[in-house]
């Protein structure tokens, strides 16, 4: 009997819950411009209508009857030419450049300082004057497509191009959420290589702090190289370096900070935002004492030729000028330092991946993409049997310390 009772309550469940979709259903068809979804286990509606061309969402509605009576009074607007977003009304007007001013305002605290400098000399080199001036409401693929043909007019390759797009593609989407624009417009096909930084070897950073005294008179600047790259620290990090983060003793130096964009000694944290002891060699302990001993404990460790601290242009013109003179054809730049003694741990030591990412305070990802090669023909040649299967893989990579050659 209860058997019987329990069947015809389950019975009634699974009617119960078949007529409420086919309801659902009912409700919902031939009107595709309503639609429910789910959100934190409840159910909220949706509407969409054609704005300009493209279709614009709106989410959030408790009930049915809500986004449908919202519906029928935006389509109305519409057809009287009276509808504008409460979001949009007052940025209507805004051209994209006025728009891009607004997104730095409310956005850029979220990105480091140099990243916010890059940015600026970008939009006022290549954005605003081609498309900086045109109504963000206006925006459509033709102007984007305008915008790639001219930097490639002005000798720039895809790579760069990406960059500058990924620009304006984020104050597009603030168009977006302001419902300016309905969507991104689309951008045109570009073809990006992918580029790596130039790689130096350690006879070649040898040569450049060789060839130093060539380029300038000041000898801190050999200690500075050989800093940066046995240390492999980005060049805000280098810069920002004072005696007080050094511990001669135990061998060690912290590394918690950058050197800011612009005149003067302003630091701030790491491009990673974070802090890490790293160990110091023998040999670079005893080389650092003198600029490390006997001075002012949070003063800059390296001092330029007018007392001030030395400042990101002028190291990159020394070494550049430095790798010249040392018949170095590679385009190399401070970041190579850094590039050059990773690219040493991961492919010539024995040193696991985790280490190196340790020390190049990146993570694991960002490091293999960046730095571990694929030998695919060495791939294809061992799988194929060629090699031995009886002989074991030979992971030892060690090969010279490259501090030898400094």
């Amino acid at each position: 009997m209860c058997e019987m009772v329990e069947a015809k309550l389950l019975s009634l469940l699974v009617l119960s819950d078949l007529i409420k979709l086919m309801k659902g259903r009912t409700r919902n068809s031939g009107k595709k411009h309503i639609r429910s979804y789910k959100k934190k286990g409840e159910t909220w509606y949706e509407i969409s209508f054609a704005l300009n061309g493209h279709q614009v969402r709106r989410k959030n509605y408790a009930s049915y009857d809500e986004a449908e009576a919202d519906y029928n009074s935006i389509r109305m607007k519409i057809r009287a030419g009276e509808y504008t977003s409460h979001k949009a009304h007052s940025l209507m007007s805004f051209s994209l450049t006025e728009l891009y001013k607004m997104y730095c305002e409310t956005r850029g605290c979220k990105r480091a300082p140099s990243t916010i400098l890059n940015s600026g000399q970008i939009w006022a080199r290549t954005v605003d004057p081609i498309i900086g001036a045109i109504k963000v409401r206006d925006i459509r693929r033709r102007h984007l497509s305008m915008f790639v043909r001219e930097c490639r007019m002005l000798g720039f390759c895809d790579n760069t191009i990406q960059r500058y797009a990924a620009e304006v593609s984020n104050v597009l989407k603030m168009a977006v959420e302001f419902e300016i624009l309905a969507s991104v417009p689309t951008w045109p096909k570009l073809d990006p290589n992918p580029e790596r930084k130039a790689i130096l070897s350690p006879q070649e950073i040898a040569l450049i702090v060789e060839h130093i005294d060539q380029a300038v008179s000041t000898p801190q600047y050999r200690m500075m190289v050989k800093t940066q790259y046995r240390l492999a620290l980005r060049v805000g990090e280098l810069l920002s370096l004072t005696p007080a983060k050094f511990d001669l003793e135990n061998g060690t130096v912290l590394i918690d900070s950058q050197k800011l964009p612009g005149p003067g000694f302003r630091v701030g944290p790491t491009k990673t935002k974070t802090s890490v002891h790293l160990p110091l060699s023998i040999d670079l302990i005893e080389e650092l004492r003198p600029y490390v001993e006997d001075r002012e404990p949070n003063a800059p460790l390296w001092i330029g030729l007018q007392l001030k601290p030395v400042a990101r242009n002028a190291y990159q013109y020394v070494l550049q000028e430095a790798a010249r003179k040392a018949g170095i054809q590679k385009k190399v730049s401070s970041h190579c330092l850094r590039a050059s003694m990773l690219d040493y741990l991961v492919n010539k030591t024995n040193l696991s991946i985790t280490q190196v990412a340790f020390y190049a305070r990146h993570s694991v990802q960002t490091l293999v993409s960046r730095y571990v090669g694929v030998d695919e023909d060495g791939l294809v040649e061992f799988f194929r049997g060629k090699m031995p299967l009886s002989a074991p893989l030979d992971c030892n990579l060690l090969s010279e310390d490259p501090s030898d050659s400094l």
